[in-house]
């Protein structure tokens, strides 16, 4: 029987109003406790639909962009772009506000493919629960693979603050996090819906959604436990005050400080007459800064000093005088010097001095305390439609869209990839480097971990989006990579969040967004281990292990059921 129209709208209100919650989930500081309830509806309306794929695939969809659009919202605040050259008010907004949309729309096909797979599958009983779980996580697996990837909305973000759930993330990864948290939700839905309809009073272990909700409920307090006991294990956080960022002298730690420009955009990226002009007032401001975090030190002296991505957005290679000034750094400061910068492969280098196009890397550079610029790493995981457009030769050719591409891209052109983890080497750590949008991936930390680092930096700038929940965001994923991997991570962010954050995922010191400071802070070195973690060694062995089992049991119960239609056909016959 055909649902009514007031019905579908209802049911597509449910869906929206579900994907909303669960972008509330990651919307605030303190909401993050919806992300076991807020998927809830929405799997109620797919279990109450006829199992097709238009039906399942089409409430998917609406769900899949309430959740997307609410989680990044934020992109509005790229408007006003008007100081890129040629970008008007209404450009500006069309670019901000058709960014979420366009965005939303791409993301969320991944959700509508979610949704089409359980309908084609048809599962009932505990495979209702077990099902959705497994394929989202194999749903954010997937979205973290390829160039023209964008996994930003992970479930286990929302958690970051919930430590004692994160512990077990040296073991598994964050993908059992999400498999648990949908579960949460499929178990709920489904006793709702064996429950409410259901006049005869019986025990509530009568029903199939109790009991797997119980089982989960069990696994989440076996996590949870692990994590009280693990944490147990952890350095105290300081107290909070202007004491953070004076910390005690110990030759068992590195002083590490970071500089927070906040540096607007504007000021970054302005117009051909102001940019020098600007390049000079930001390497005043940094290098006050960095004087700073020097000074705060009791014995007034710094191992390692880290400033933001692009802190002076101009290549090294082609302007001496830049790379003079990143020198004075390291040998004034007596450090070695990490910042964000742009770089040019050497083959291009001559071609760039005479003028003609050349493409930079997005990368960082370490330079020592004699100065020297010795060593780069280069952004691997570029971010689509920002650093690159995808299909960029076929897009450019487009009436509207090409002129636009260029427009929106202050680079002018695509950013090169760089291919290898290229540690930065110090006496006291081997640095892993990850550039902002990195940072999402645990597949990119991970690899500088296997490959050798004992410390994580993250060089960010998120000035794109000033105080919006995006910074927090962001700086979430920075506490999964540091307890992933068991790494100290030190986060460096132009606005803001820069932080301090151990092993553990605990945050011993952070900053606000959009303001001008700086931390300084005694990283202990027995944090700077080289230990792997098993998740570190073999990636996401969770996922595959249960899609294994889950692919014997349905083969399992799809023969079962042949068999027995079989026999049913042979005595019918008879």
């Amino acid at each position: 029987m055909k649902d009514s129209p007031a019905t579908f709208w209802r049911q597509t209100i449910i869906c929206l109003f579900s994907g909303l919650l669960l972008a509330l989930a990651f919307s605030t500081h303190s909401t993050g406790w919806l992300v076991w309830v807020a998927m809830t509806p929405w799997l109620m309306i797919l279990f109450k639909q006829p199992q097709t794929i238009r039906a399942y695939a089409f409430f998917s969809w609406i769900f899949g962009m309430g959740f997307y659009i609410g989680v990044i919202h934020w992109l509005k605040e790229l408007h006003p772009l008007t100081w890129l050259p040629g970008v008007t008010t209404p450009i500006s907004l069309a670019i901000a506000y058709g960014g979420i949309l366009g965005i939303s729309l791409l993301i969320s096909l991944w959700i509508v493919l979610l949704g089409g797979i359980l309908a084609w599958l048809k599962p009932t009983g505990y495979r209702q629960i077990v099902y959705p779980a497994l394929l989202w996580m194999l749903m954010e697996f997937a979205q973290a693979q390829g160039e023209v990837s964008l996994p930003w909305a992970r479930l286990a973000v929302s958690q970051y603050q919930n430590l004692w759930l994160l512990q077990i993330l040296p073991q598994t990864g964050q993908l059992v996090i999400a498999g648990l948290i949908v579960a949460v939700n499929a178990s709920l839905a489904h006793f709702l819906l064996e429950f409410t309809p259901d006049r005869q009073a019986r025990p509530y272990w009568y029903y199939t959604g109790f009991r797997a909700l119980s089982v989960t409920a069990i696994l989440i307090g076996c996590c949870l436990s692990y994590g009280y006991s693990r944490l147990a294990d952890a350095p105290p956080l300081p107290e909070i005050g202007l004491e953070d960022r004076m910390p005690a002298d110990d030759t068992t730690k590195i002083r590490v400080g970071v500089a927070q420009g906040n540096i607007p955009q504007g000021q970054k990226w302005g117009s051909a007459e102001e940019f020098w002009q600007n390049i000079y007032q930001t390497e005043t401001i940094y290098k006050q800064l960095s004087q700073e975090a020097k000074t705060s030190f009791p014995d007034q002296n710094m191992d390692l000093l880290v400033w933001p991505e692009s802190a002076i957005p101009v290549q090294p290679r082609l302007f001496p005088r830049i790379a003079e000034s990143f020198s004075e750094v390291g040998k004034g400061l007596n450090t070695y010097f990490l910042t964000g910068s742009f770089d040019l492969p050497e083959s291009e280098v001559p071609a760039a001095m005479a003028g003609q196009h050349a493409s930079s890397y997005n990368g960082a550079v370490l330079v020592t305390p004699a100065g020297e610029l010795s060593q780069w790493y280069y952004k691997r995981q570029r971010v689509p439609f920002g650093e690159f457009f995808p299909y960029r030769t076929t897009l450019e050719k487009l009436p509207l869209l090409g002129p636009l591409i260029n427009m929106i891209n202050p680079m002018k052109s695509d950013v090169l990839a760089g291919t290898q983890a290229n540690l930065l080497e110090t006496p006291f750590a081997k640095i892993g480097t990850l550039i902002c949008f990195e940072s999402v991936y645990p597949d990119v930390a991970r690899a500088s971990v296997k490959a050798g680092a004992t410390m994580l930096v993250i060089v960010s700038n998120d000035g794109w989006y000033r105080d919006a929940i995006a910074l927090y965001q962001h700086l979430g994923h920075g506490v999964l990579r540091a307890i992933e991997n068991k790494r100290y991570v030190v986060r460096a962010g132009n606005t803001g969040i820069s932080a301090f954050i151990d092993s553990y995922g605990q945050i011993h010191t952070q900053t606000r967004p959009l303001e001008r400071t700086y931390l300084a802070h005694s990283v202990p070195r027995s944090e700077l281990n080289s230990e792997l973690t098993l998740y570190t060694r073999w990636g996401d062995w969770p996922l595959w292990l249960v899609l294994l089992t889950l692919l014997g049991w349905e083969i399992k119960v799809r023969t079962s059921k042949s068999q027995i239609q079989n026999s049913a056909k042979q005595e019918s016959s008879i």
